[in-house]
């Protein structure tokens, strides 16, 4: 029978080992590991040991889109906070930003957005860990408001984040992070030039710190293919996207939901290449595995449907096309309201739908809709909505003469 001090030094050695892992990258060993320590700790156990544990469990198991546990795991944390005499702040801070963490990859960013910021508020209190806490939940707000579609605020977050990292630090692997978000937010709103740029900064950050097959390269891989999609760089496109499920694979997680954003973007890349077939397959590929996490309703299977209306209208499968942009419509409504960037872009895309159809009113209004939708979203001089008002100037039966198919990058 083992003595509970050797039982607890066997639980700490199992989660520093998990730790290890965790930071190359190795998700599914490190959830392992955890999962053993908390199995070997005594019931005597060191009570801020054990929430440490559950918390470090609850961050895995988002990473891995364990959805089920992670508000288990986060729970039984902030019931064990509740007895602690001492310090609470890096605790409360630490459980927040995963609450947070679980309903932004969940797509319920107004659920989200409260939790990052009472993690926030925590954070900005004086502890050891201030000086990385904060600018890293402002990276995680900016990244919740960018899915949002608050692009303006999404900058601001990462703007600040980046200055307070500059600040402390002379180098750090979270400074990636928000040169990242930095450049999703210029991708989202068509600034190719500028996202690329902060992508490459990013890489280079990430290249210091982690090996060549940590997931955090498969991400950026991802949003360089994205750029060069836009850019009509497929074969470039191809390549990236390509690195993105290989380093997903090496790391089993074939079933994770990044790996059907791969896939969406994969299906962008095909269709680029007009390999319609290959294209559709993509694309119910990446929806199977969300759905098989997070169900029919997921918001983030609407740029899947899109795209799929994209390649069925193509194909003059206008009936497919209508279910596939229904569908996707629906979704986007019940997550964010009418104004929201993927909203406009369904709109019109479902606009030239009706008029491939000969439905010329239907598709005139339609596409003023979509006009309307791009100025509030973008501007009135993105080029989304440029074209979308070319579109209405050259009439409705001259206008899929200068359309334009919108493919979604996932959410």
């Amino acid at each position: 029978m083992h003595d509970s001090p050797d039982l607890e030094h066997k639980a700490c050695i199992l989660n520093n080992l998990a730790c290890a892992h965790f930071k190359n990258g190795n998700y599914l060993q490190a959830y392992s590991l955890l999962k053993k320590s908390l199995g070997v700790l005594p019931n005597t156990s060191n009570t801020e040991n054990t929430i440490k544990i559950y918390i470090n469990l609850a961050s895995l198991a988002n990473e891995i889109a364990d959805i089920k546990e992670v508000e288990s795991y986060l729970n039984k944390a902030l019931d064990l906070v509740s007895t602690l005499d001492g310090p609470k702040n890096d605790f409360f801070c630490a459980i927040y930003d995963e609450f947070g963490v679980l309903y932004r990859e969940s797509v319920k960013c107004s659920e989200a957005i409260p939790f990052f910021e009472k993690a926030l508020q925590y954070a900005m209190h004086n502890t050891p860990q201030q000086s990385l806490n904060t600018p890293r939940i402002l990276d995680s707000l900016g990244l919740t408001y960018k899915i949002a579609g608050n692009y303006n605020k999404a900058s601001e977050l990462h703007n600040k984040a980046l200055e307070l990292y500059t600040k402390t630090l002379e180098s750090h692997p979270n400074m990636g992070i928000s040169y990242y978000g930095k450049a999703l937010v210029h991708r989202s709103r068509g600034e190719d030039t500028t996202a690329l740029q902060y992508l490459e900064t990013c890489l280079k950050i990430f290249q210091k710190y982690y090996p060549e097959t940590h997931p955090e390269f498969a991400k950026v891989y991802n949003s360089i293919c994205q750029v060069y999609n836009s850019q009509f760089k497929h074969v470039q496109g191809m390549q990236m996207i390509l690195k993105s499920i290989d380093i997903f694979k090496k790391n089993q997680l074939e079933n994770h939901p990044d790996m059907a954003k791969f896939y969406n973007n994969l299906g962008l890349v095909y269709k680029g290449l007009e390999l319609n077939d290959s294209a559709i397959k993509s694309y119910e590929t990446g929806l199977s595995i969300l759905k098989a996490i997070y169900g029919d309703n997921y918001p983030g299977l609407a740029p899947h449907y899109n795209n799929l209306g994209v390649i069925y209208r193509r194909t003059e499968n206008f009936r497919k096309a209508l279910e596939n942009y229904l569908a996707c419509a629906r979704i986007l409504e019940i997550a964010f309201g009418e104004k929201h960037p993927l909203k406009a872009e369904t709109t019109f895309n479902n606009a030239l739908l009706f008029g491939m159809k000969q439905h010329l009113d239907a598709e005139r209004k339609l596409l003023q809709r979509s006009n309307i939708l791009f100025k509030c979203c973008f501007g009135p001089t993105h080029p989304f909505t440029n074209k979308a008002k070319m579109n209405i100037q050259r009439g409705a039966m001259l206008a899929e003469s200068f359309s334009f198919d919108i493919g979604q990058p996932a959410i």
